[in-house]
């Protein structure tokens, strides 16, 4: 009967259709014996080495996101363009893309997340922001995931360019973007440590010159010193010291 008793408690704070750990479950005083014994007898299924699921649930990468965000308190969230696709912003990207999933330096994500979605996503550690900057919640189901803002979704895209993204990517995305959140931007910027993020996403703003771009203030936005290559053969353009190619002929 105790065990029974645990056991619908448990059930009843593991949303439908995400992942359960058994690092969660034995802060809440599960032994791996009863976790065995819980699987065994069909109430949970596997999900990988140390992670399960609920009898009759199906698991999408959100369940996974949700998981590994709340119960393993890390940093990975969905970013860059393919937080730009849920917020509805996509004009001309590929819907073919890998999800982009940002995450801190020095983290680690599970090996049962690798395994399962090594196909599907790209991981991108990196510390140019800070993980408690530029985050919203996004609603998926019975649960809510952190996923990055418009603003942040930027920075991360630029990051990746011109590698991952091209500018023209990044210019067509930004253009579609006539309103955003300059406070946030200026937070963002402030606090990014890319000086070549920062220097793009200010020289293509200000060709857009959209009235969030008037509100920021560069003066507190430490854009580094020397030269920075963006792309080779292009043009410098001496307000943003870079090296990059015309992005005007979209």
């Amino acid at each position: 009967m105790q065990k029974e008793t645990n056991l619908n408690q448990i059930l009843q704070k593991i949303p439908h259709g995400s992942v359960v750990t058994s690092v969660w479950l034995n802060k809440q005083g599960i032994s791996s014996s009863l976790i065995h014994a819980y699987k065994k007898n069909n109430w949970f299924k596997s999900f990988g080495t140390g992670a399960y699921f609920k009898l009759n649930d199906s698991i999408e990468l959100n369940g996974a996101l949700y998981a590994v965000q709340t119960q393993l308190d890390l940093s990975f969230h969905i970013g860059g363009v393919s937080a730009l696709s849920i917020h509805g912003i996509n004009h001309n990207i590929s819907f073919s893309r890998k999800t982009y999933i940002y995450g801190l330096r020095g983290e680690k994500l599970p090996h049962w997340f690798k395994e399962k979605y090594k196909d599907d996503t790209e991981i991108i550690k990196t510390t140019i922001l800070p993980k408690d900057i530029g985050l919203e919640n996004y609603n998926d189901k019975d649960f809510s995931t952190k996923i990055s803002t418009k603003e942040r979704a930027l920075l991360e895209m630029i990051y990746l360019t011109p590698n991952k993204n091209s500018l023209n990517e990044v210019y067509q995305l930004m253009e579609s973007m006539p309103v955003l959140k300059p406070k946030l931007l200026q937070d963002l910027l402030e606090n990014c440590s890319s000086i070549k993020v920062k220097r793009v996403f200010l020289y293509i703003a200000e060709k857009l010159n959209y009235p969030w771009f008037k509100k920021l203030d560069i003066s507190k936005i430490d854009l580094g010193k020397g030269k920075r290559t963006i792309e080779k053969g292009g043009k410098l353009n001496k307000k943003y010291n870079i090296v990059i190619g015309n992005i005007e002929e979209i």
